[in-house]
């Protein structure tokens, strides 16, 4: 028998602690991206608990590329042992499985300095004007972040897009909460997740996908149905989107 351990963000399916059988067996736990084997670095807020689930809300900014580390266990004496991280913790898990291969993340350090660097991607984007050159004083502006299950520090990089466009105001902003079709993150979520200053200055909603008069139609898909977006979305006239690439 050989089983192989993928361990990697939250483990959010149970697994039995021993595995007995004798056929062939391929054995893959925990791969989600809400939890901490994915970078998370601590944050300053516990996890959160999803639909009886924990879930760590902020991860390193900088994401640098996944080397995978194999470690293989063929003693057919000795009993395999692991960790799966869960939350701010990690679960062990048994294994008398004789031929067992652990995969396992390796990361390597992030950005020196996440705010400069940051700066320097909004002054100096790719192929259009600065961040603050696109956004006018009078403009309504929507910012759309992950809600909680997902990993990203927003309440790190909520305060330097608004300092980035500290001309306009306040009151021209509001932070649309993209939960897709996830429950709405709570008052003390959302604080934890923004920041707290940032969740007291500036206007924060959670996206309902089922409202229906909370959405606006914005087109039509390829198959004839009408897509429907959130109406702040809808009717801002500039949009930002935060977010980052994982596979899901």
């Amino acid at each position: 028998m050989h089983a192989i351990l993928t361990t990697s963000r939250c483990s959010e399916k149970r697994v039995p602690p021993t595995v007995n059988d004798t056929s062939p067996v391929r054995l893959t736990i925990g791969v989600d991206e809400c939890g901490l084997a994915d970078g998370y670095d601590g944050g300053t807020h516990s996890p959160k608990t999803v639909d009886g689930y924990d879930h760590a809300p902020t991860a390193s900014l900088a994401r640098p590329p996944l080397v995978m580390h194999l470690a293989r266990q063929t003693d057919t004496t000795a009993c395999m042992k692991t960790y799966l991280p869960y939350g701010n913790e990690r679960l062990e898990l048994e294994l008398d499985a004789t031929n067992v291969t652990v995969i396992e993340p390796r990361f390597l350090p992030g950005l020196a300095d996440e705010a400069v660097a940051f700066e320097q991607a909004v002054r100096n984007p790719i192929g259009c004007r600065p961040l603050r050159e696109t956004i006018l004083a009078s403009d309504q502006v929507a910012v759309v972040i992950p809600d909680i299950t997902r990993p990203l520090p927003t309440e790190r990089l909520l305060p330097w897009l608004f300092a980035e466009l500290g001309h306009v105001p306040a009151d021209h902003f509001v932070i649309v909460n993209g939960t897709g079709s996830h429950r709405a993150n709570t008052p003390a979520e959302l604080a934890a997740m923004c920041g707290a200053k940032v969740a007291q200055r500036y206007q924060i909603v959670n996206h309902d996908a089922h409202d229906r008069q909370s959405l606006e139609q914005a087109g039509v898909g390829e198959d004839g149905q009408p897509v429907f977006y959130n109406r702040q979305y809808c009717q801002a006239d500039k949009r930002i989107v935060l977010g980052f690439i994982e596979p899901n």
